[in-house]
């Protein structure tokens, strides 16, 4: 899929392009600076996903689960015991560290591949795995996102997500509105766009499947530079 198909607000070699949407970040420096920017714990969705694995246990076998966005690795080696994992992420310093964490700590069930997912074969999946990272995509590459979702799970498939609220403290009050966006802003701090969603928008957007659960989680986020206040949704659907 060409930029142009996801990027419908701004069109290729706008300068107004490079400051928002996620195929424009470059997320090596970050990772260059700060190393494991969250910490080693898992993150909120992981949490979620074991608690839900207790109560609904996966399929028999070992499920092939896509970890899409995964970092360095910290939720893919919270998950390894229940699901042989692939972790995709753009970045290559945060690949580098999570094979080197997961040959320290002796991990053979979670892989992780360098690429764009966008353009990285997903193969097919029995679940798939989204930590933040669905903010961070405008409105054309969620609907590419969400078909891209579907296409790579098998039927009964399940989906894991986190994204940030509407009601989310550190950008509801503090973000500049994006022109003809609903819920969409630019952080003044980073100058990154964001998409703070609503359950009722999360509903529409994945209408083509069974969402099982959809919750907002109130937490703090453990960063290296300054730990944040977040509100966020987890939504757990199933495919039909």
């Amino acid at each position: 899929m060409r930029s142009s198909d996801r990027s419908n607000d701004h069109p290729p070699g706008d300068p107004e392009a490079n400051r928002i949407g996620y195929e424009h970040r470059d997320w090596d420096p970050e990772y260059r600076r700060l190393g494991a920017v969250w910490g080693d714990e898992p993150s909120v969705l992981a949490r979620y996903a074991l608690g839900y694995f207790r109560s609904c246990p996966v399929p028999a076998g070992r499920p092939r689960m896509l970890d899409v966005g995964c970092g360095y690795g910290r939720d893919a080696f919270a998950l390894s015991e229940q699901a042989e994992i692939l972790g995709i992420d753009v970045s290559a310093t945060a690949i580098e560290a999570a094979r080197r964490r997961a040959k320290e700590l002796g991990i053979t069930s979670a892989r992780f591949l360098c690429g764009d997912f966008w353009t990285v074969p997903w193969g097919t999946a029995d679940i798939v795995y989204c930590s933040n990272i669905y903010h961070l995509l405008r409105p054309g590459e969620r609907r590419e996102f969400v078909r891209r979702i579907e296409g790579a799970l098998v039927p009964g498939g399940l989906f894991f997500l986190s994204t940030l609220s509407s009601r989310d403290p550190p950008h509801a009050a503090t973000g500049i509105p994006v022109d003809g966006e609903a819920g969409s802003i630019i952080d003044p701090g980073q100058q990154k766009y964001l998409h703070l969603s609503t359950g009722d928008e999360l509903r529409q957007d994945f209408a083509a499947f069974e969402i099982l659960r959809l919750e907002e989680r109130t937490y703090i986020e453990p960063r290296k530079d300054g730990d944040h206040h977040h509100v966020s949704w987890v939504l757990v659907a199933r495919k039909a």
